[in-house]
């Protein structure tokens, strides 16, 4: 049985789509948001895609859903947008001294859509649907590493309990599998939203549906919902990338997330491109089981070989800057030599004998591959041929070991270095496993200071660089487009787009 894939990578492959900014602690209820003047309300044109195909945010993947979600939902915590999260429907949260037990109090005034009052018990049903086996939500697994029985209830195992249950109806207990400092970032997940049982259509978020066409979908504000939405409406048009760029230039659109890459250029000198803070992390994956990168000497050797910088500037990749490290840089180090006499001690001098190995890339990604290529080559005398597949089909090939080299992109959407080795796929696995990678996680886990954590981790990515299990390539950002009178919209560093707060600037 091929195992789901965990979010954090589905998303942000599917996406196409952290490193750090420290999450900020959920600990008080936001301030109400002041109304606007009345001439900077109003409706918005907005594009999110070619298409918008749920209203389900256990399914929500495609390019513009996590926004929508946002728009309609909120689940116990929520980005903030001056960075980290805050609370959304919970008021409050308690955490026992073993810091594995949360206790959640929702707020008074979270209603539905209709205006009833959202319970503990909505969360109960939405999480517990979330990880049934039968709902097949891409993500499940996400929320399945951390909640206590959350693997064995999504995989059917029998007499197994999931780790929540509602105390009263404003009161929501959850068991964890472990402390998690980032416990925020993984609440505010748009899948760990509530759902009323039953009510299709009910959303407890800023705004609701109003209308649902072919061409586009229209939100109106909700009465329900505490906090102000600065648009009284907003139109979400469906547009291609091509047309998107001709609507927004024509000014039919007011904000507008998808584009062309070939337009990046043209949009930025027009004024009007809008970035976050670089936030992904592309990366090499290596099969530690495929012989001959079983032998750490040789993926020290390609790691000291390969040069992110050079590569780079052979790549087309508009928008993205070299790497040298995966939460921070300077932690991993470039030298031809001690690579070429790597290889030679792992028996394989000058690249003699040395098996022709794969890389696994997408087309996008076409001239970077080709240009690490020719740089092991030049350099180790070895060959390695790039194999052009698609991002999906990429991560199910490192989720059944079935590679020798592959990209990866990592979009730690927990704002915590600690995210990359607890939910990272093979990076995760490695941290097991390995004695001295699992006591410098252990150690960072335990660590009663902060600071003492952050140099456990920074000590065990050394280590991970150090050993070649992964070669960090290239850190982007996310681009949109706004109109110059289009205030209030956010791109967090967390890759989040929030919506909420968009309006017009007043005259």
């Amino acid at each position: 049985m091929k195992r789901k894939i965990a979010a954090g990578l589905a998303a942000l492959l599917l996406l196409c789509l952290l490193t750090g900014c420290a999450p900020k602690q959920a600990t008080e209820v936001p301030q109400e948001s002041a109304p606007l003047p009345e001439e900077a309300r109003g409706d918005l044109v907005i594009c999110l895609g070619d298409a918008l195909r749920t209203l389900d945010p256990q399914s929500a993947v495609d390019t513009g859903d996590p926004a929508l979600m946002r728009l309609l939902y909120e689940g116990l915590t929520k980005p903030d947008p001056a960075g980290g999260w805050t609370l959304g429907a919970a008021e409050s949260y308690a955490l026992s001294e073993d810091k594995r037990t949360c206790t959640f109090t929702l707020r008074a005034d979270a209603l539905w859509s209709d205006g009833s009052a959202v319970t503990a018990e909505d969360f109960v049903y939405a999480w517990r649907r979330l990880l049934d086996p039968k709902s097949d939500s891409p993500f499940a697994m996400d929320a399945a590493l951390w909640i206590e029985g959350g693997e064995a209830f999504l995989y059917g195992e029998p007499d197994a309990e999931l780790g929540v249950r509602a105390l009263d109806e404003r009161t929501l207990e959850v068991h964890l599998t472990a402390p998690y400092p980032y416990l925020d970032a993984l609440l505010a997940l748009p899948a760990l939203s509530p759902l009323r049982e039953g009510a299709q259509n009910a959303t407890n978020g800023p705004f609701v549906l109003a209308a649902q066409g072919e061409d586009g979908w229209t939100l109106r504000r909700s009465e329900h919902y505490r906090d102000y939405a600065a648009a009284e409406t907003l139109e979400l048009r469906f547009y291609d990338e091509a047309e998107a760029v001709r609507a927004f230039r024509a000014g039919e659109l007011d904000i507008c997330l998808p584009f062309p890459e070939t337009e990046l250029d043209a949009l930025r000198e027009e004024g009007d491109l809008c970035r976050s803070a670089e936030d992904t992390i592309l990366f090499l994956d290596i099969n530690c089981a495929q012989p001959p990168f079983d032998d750490a000497r040789v993926r020290r050797a390609f790691a000291l070989a390969a040069d992110p910088v050079a590569a780079l500037r052979e790549a087309d990749l508009p928008g993205w800057t070299a790497a040298t490290g995966l939460s921070q840089d300077g932690l991993c180090r470039m030298d031809e030599d001690a690579a070429r006499q790597s290889l030679a001690e792992a028996g394989y001098p000058d690249g003699e004998g040395f098996p022709e190995a794969t890389l696994l890339i997408t087309e996008a990604e076409r001239g970077l591959a080709e240009a690490l290529c020719i740089r092991w080559r030049d350099v180790l005398g070895v060959s390695v041929l790039p194999v052009m597949e698609d991002a999906e089909d990429i991560v199910q090939a490192r989720l059944d070991g079935d590679f020798v080299l592959a990209r990866a992109v990592y979009l730690n959407a927990y704002g915590d270095a600690q995210a990359l080795w607890d939910l990272e796929l093979n990076l995760a696995y490695w941290a097991l496993e390995d004695e001295q990678a699992a006591a410098l996680l252990a150690q960072a886990k335990s660590a009663e200071e902060e600071d003492e954590r952050l140099d456990a981790l920074e000590e065990l990515e050394r280590l991970a660089l150090e050993e070649g299990i992964c070669i960090p390539l290239a850190r982007g950002g996310f681009f949109w487009l706004a109109q110059p009178d289009v205030e209030g919209a956010v791109y967090t560093p967390a890759g989040e787009l929030l919506l909420q707060g968009a309006h017009r600037a007043a005259k």
